[in-house]
């Protein structure tokens, strides 16, 4: 495919993302089923507009040193993602946008060292802000290159059919080159990106694609076979299959979700990993008189609760130009409640645990704050050392791309004291 074209459709795609509500992926995906393009040129196409969304502020300080006007900004971005993809100088990156080349361009693009911080990690400046705020310049800097980074695919091991050397094993006889994840015990992490739902061993239920970070959640509340453990907002049902599978299948998980749509998919997925201890239960909010039964009946407590998404930015690019601080408000409420909620769940004894995959601490540390000042009867726990080889960094499990090369994830475990 020739750059131009690569360049026309990347821009094609941009426009439609930054357009709709709809996440980068789906329109991706829905666009390559439509159009019949093939495998490399996909892989092309789909590099440059992942790069043009997490690199946008780069690349508009890119093309204010060509000083471009008359092309669609879509266009022009797509361009100067494929130009860097290509290491392309300015003169080159005109070209390639049909625009001639003249004695007013530079030779070389300004240093990334000499733009503003926000256009170095290319994050918008209130989201930077909050991260200085955070941990300061050194660390905001780190962790906004890092969210720029291609990720991962991670794998969970289902244990009780197979081990993770076993899995291993059969995915290199397959020619997929994985290796340990440095945290979960259950975890593999690909070296190179492979279509995996075709192998036989996904499709008997040995693995499942789950972030090491999510895998690293279930593992807080501490489960037993026999125990009652209620994920509440359940989503796919990754870690409630995760839990079921801790418990050897042996107990009750029970997964709730206000989106049947989203619960969906839970069903085949626990068929297809042997497990039967997964109920489902669709549920209207957080205080649904179906939850009631459950009232200080469960050992343990998920609330994996709806956020920003902020840890997420290396997949979800797009996330970072759409979120307003005016959102994080509403997160913030709803997340108040569902705990609020998830506490009168748990027994005596039982655990707690709250859960984002979001990097603010208005998420996170602080709803932990405010839930503790009204809720008495639960004692904060020491869950980062609950995790083998993780840093100590406070009682919290605090995931950063940048030091943990994971999502961003953020975990509180509370025991019920009485």
């Amino acid at each position: 495919m020739r750059p131009e074209a690569v360049v026309h459709q990347a821009g094609h795609l941009l426009k439609v993302i930054f357009t709709s509500s709809k996440s980068a992926d789906r329109i991706i995906d829905s666009y390559f089923r439509k159009n019949r393009i093939g495998q490399k040129e996909r892989a092309i196409v789909g590099d440059v507009v992942y790069s043009a969304i997490r690199q946008q502020k780069r690349f508009f300080a890119m093309l204010k040193d060509i000083k471009i006007t008359s092309i669609p900004t879509y266009i022009q971005l797509a361009g100067a993602a494929y130009a860097a993809r290509e290491d392309f100088t300015p003169k080159m990156l005109a070209q390639l946008l049909g625009v001639a080349s003249n004695t007013t361009i530079n030779n070389q693009f300004t240093p990334l060292s000499e733009l503003d911080l926000y256009q170095q990690v290319s994050l918008p400046e209130w989201l930077l802000e909050e991260f200085v705020k955070q941990w300061g310049i050194d660390e905001a800097h780190k962790l906004g290159l890092a969210l720029n980074d291609k990720p991962q695919v991670d794998l969970r091991v289902n244990s009780r059919a197979i081990s993770r050397a076993q899995a291993q094993a059969v995915l290199r006889d397959e020619g997929v080159e994985c290796e340990f994840t440095p945290y979960s015990q259950d975890g593999l992490r690909l070296t190179s990106r492979y279509a995996l739902t075709g192998l036989e061993i996904f499709k008997r239920g040995d693995l499942e694609i789950q972030e090491e970070g999510s895998q690293l959640i279930s593992q807080l509340l501490n489960p037993y076979p026999g125990n009652t453990i209620i994920d509440l907002c359940a989503g796919g049902g990754g870690k409630s299959l995760h839990l079921a599978t801790i418990m050897d299948d042996k107990g009750q998980v029970i997964a709730t979700d206000i989106n049947a749509k989203r619960l969906n998919p839970l069903k085949e997925r626990q068929k297809r990993a042997k497990l039967k201890s997964i109920s489902i239960l669709l549920i209207r909010h957080e205080g649904d008189a179906k939850l009631r039964r459950f009232t200080g009946v469960a050992n343990g407590v998920l609330v994996d609760a709806p956020c920003s998404g902020t840890g997420t930015i290396r997949r979800n690019p797009e996330i970072k130009w759409r979120l307003t601080p005016e959102q994080l408000f509403v997160y913030q409420q709803k997340q108040g409640a569902l705990l609020d909620a998830g506490a009168r769940l748990v027994k005596k004894g039982g655990r707690l645990v709250y859960a984002t995959c979001s990097l603010l601490a208005c998420e996170n540390q602080e709803i932990v704050k405010d839930f503790l000042k009204h809720n008495g009867g639960f004692e904060l726990l020491d869950a980062n050392r609950e995790i083998e080889g993780l840093p100590h960094d406070g009682p919290f499990l605090t995931l950063l791309p940048h030091k943990t090369n994971s999502d961003g994830f953020f975990a509180a475990a509370f025991k019920r004291k009485k």
